[in-house]
């Protein structure tokens, strides 16, 4: 058995509870002005996120929770700026709905009015150039008069995750082989589709792409440690997980009393989502007393997870899976704490619920990449739904479908489903030199579109090399076998055991080109004698192939083997079509 887990929390640095600046000020007056330090009870979250294109991901939520004092919302404006911040000064005669109220010094790179998309608790997200700051400004009415909200962010400045050029990449039709360039330190990523085909899964999705890609960043976990391409260098591990067909229990222990009706009724409404969804896969969960398939355990942060949230961040919910080597899901572990949203109110607890219930079918883990109505969302927002939406719903069906089975790893997967971005990793070697790498992971007689890039292990990428578009043969014949030592006729000749299993290797290789199963080879080892029937195994095994092998001279126990004889075998060999 093995596990796998996540969590859902968010993070205190990205929270303002208190001591948001605000300048009173009136309409069109001079002069100079004063501020004052007030409790704003505004939750306020904004992060970036790296991408594999020249620009950050920028996402945001707020809500105005203990005393609601930004009842009347003049505007929202995000400002990107390429001035520090800290040089940043609000200027002296601004005016209520003045567009920008910061200091002339400052350089504007883009300003705009965000007040119908970021809404309160729900999400914001745009697309930032790297190396800049953005400065989200609140205007708004409260009970002492028109004030300004001042929330400005420099987390870090938005940054480019692309570290290096694109690695040059060729495809070689006679030996059905990738050829992929040098061009930085890390892990070789083949991205792939069949372009003969649709994705696998039908979906009516067309805001962000498709679900098929929604799921599959979910099943290569892409968001690893807030990173959506990190994921890829821990790309061994993944595979699909799901719960086998039958009914299960879900036990609810509560360790305090905290919150425990809203999270009772979560967790039941969870569960009705779930059932709504999978039982017409044959699979259906009830709850029944304290322990179970499904454990749940309710608790606070401290008890939970060892955090003090008027300090720390906090995590909200957890889940974990024992799973089997063949990918069933046997029991799941849910912990819910019961005290985080009087720290840090980002979601409700019924959302919390529904999100690693939903996450412990084998739904997949957090993502960024796709936040938008769907509980996969690693950046915690308020709106959060404690429903299934359609989007989400389709997730477990497409778990449970027939297009993809327990077990399957992240290229069986992308095979399958036919998405893009699914890719396939060579290998875990990070040297920065030229790979020749098989086509063997595509299916034979489909033509495909195929790129690469490059990720090292913090999760910083090429540029990704201009998709190629490849027919993959039914059959491919194997490249023409040389002796590593030449075999010059009349002379003595050096044969070691490597080179002789390279060749019994080769052979069993064109035996597969040509329908016949392998031929099972006495293995060389370094010492042992080179004997007539070890060449005699070489012989029948070429002249099996019908037509080819004709001319290579039998060896009778005790015969001289010559080098002429071991050229023919070559030569034999290499005839074959």
């Amino acid at each position: 058995m093995f596990k796998t887990k996540g969590y859902t929390g968010a993070k205190r640095t990205n929270c303002v509870r208190s001591s948001a600046m605000c300048l009173n000020k009136r309409k069109q007056s001079s002069g100079s002005s004063s501020g004052s330090s007030v409790y704003s009870g505004t939750y306020l979250q904004m992060d970036f996120y790296p991408t594999r294109v020249d620009k950050c991901a920028l996402l945001m939520s707020w809500h105005d929770y203990a005393g609601g004092d930004m009842y009347d919302i003049v505007s929202i404006r995000m400002l990107v700026t390429s001035t520090n911040p800290s040089n940043i000064k609000f200027n002296n005669s601004w005016y209520v709905g003045d567009s920008n109220p910061l200091s002339d010094s400052m350089t504007t790179i883009e300003n705009h009015n965000i007040t119908t998309q970021a809404g309160e608790g729900e999400l914001f997200r745009a697309w930032i150039n790297p190396g800049y700051y953005v400065i989200i400004l609140f205007q708004y009415r409260d009970r002492a008069g028109d004030r300004w909200g001042r929330y400005w962010y420099t987390l870090s400045r938005s940054s480019s995750n692309v570290y290096s050029s694109a690695p040059s990449f060729s495809y070689n039709q006679n030996t059905n082989q990738f050829i992929i360039g040098t061009s930085m330190t890390g892990r070789r990523i083949i991205e792939f589709y069949n372009t003969d085909r649709s994705y696998g899964y039908p979906t009516s999705i067309r805001d962000e792409e498709t679900l098929n890609e929604m799921y599959y960043a979910s099943v290569v976990d892409m968001e690893w440690d807030s990173n959506p391409y990190k994921g890829y260098y821990h790309l061994n591990g993944s595979s699909l997980t799901r719960w086998a067909p039958g009914r299960y229990t879900v036990g609810v222990q509560f360790n305090t009393s905290t919150n425990e009706l809203v999270i009772s009724s979560g967790i039941d409404n969870a569960i009705y989502e779930l059932n709504n969804v999978l039982n017409d896969y044959g699979i259906y969960f009830t709850r029944s007393g304290t322990s179970g398939d499904i454990s749940v355990i309710v608790d606070s942060e401290q008890s939970l997870y060892d955090i003090d949230p008027e300090a720390d961040d906090v995590c909200g919910g957890t889940w974990e899976t024992d799973v089997d080597s063949d990918g069933i899901i046997h029991g799941a572990t849910i912990r819910l704490a019961n005290d985080y949203y009087e720290h840090i109110p980002y979601m409700p607890y019924r959302s919390v619920a529904l999100e690693e219930l939903a996450q412990a079918m084998g739904a997949g883990y957090d993502q960024t990449e796709y936040p938008f109505n769907t509980i996969h969302t690693d950046f915690s927002y308020h709106n959060k739904p404690d429903y299934l939406t359609t989007k989400d719903k389709d997730i477990l069906k497409l778990v449970y479908s027939d297009y993809v089975e327990a077990g399957d790893d992240y290229t069986d997967i992308a095979l399958n489903l036919n998405i893009p971005k699914g890719c396939y990793m060579p290998s875990t070697s990070t040297t920065n030199s030229q790979r020749i790498v098989p086509a063997s992971f595509l299916q034979r007689g489909c033509t495909y579109n195929v790129r690469v890039f490059i990720v090292n292990s913090s999760g910083r990428v090429s540029e990704t090399s201009d998709w190629i578009r490849v027919t993959i043969p039914e059959k491919v014949r194997p490249s023409d076998f040389y002796w590593t030592y030449s075999k010059i006729s009349g002379n003595s000749f050096n044969l070691t055991a490597s080179e002789w299993n390279s060749f019994t290797s080769r052979i069993n290789e064109f035996r597969e080109y040509c329908g016949l199963s392998a031929y099972s080879f006495t293995t060389a080892y370094t010492g042992n004698d080179f004997t007539a029937s070890i060449y005699r195994q070489a012989r029948t095994a070429i002249q099996a192939i019908d037509g080819y092998g004709t001319y290579i001279p039998y060896v009778s126990s005790g015969d001289d083997i010559t080098a002429d004889m071991m050229n023919v075998l070559v030569s034999e060999l290499n005839a074959i079509p």
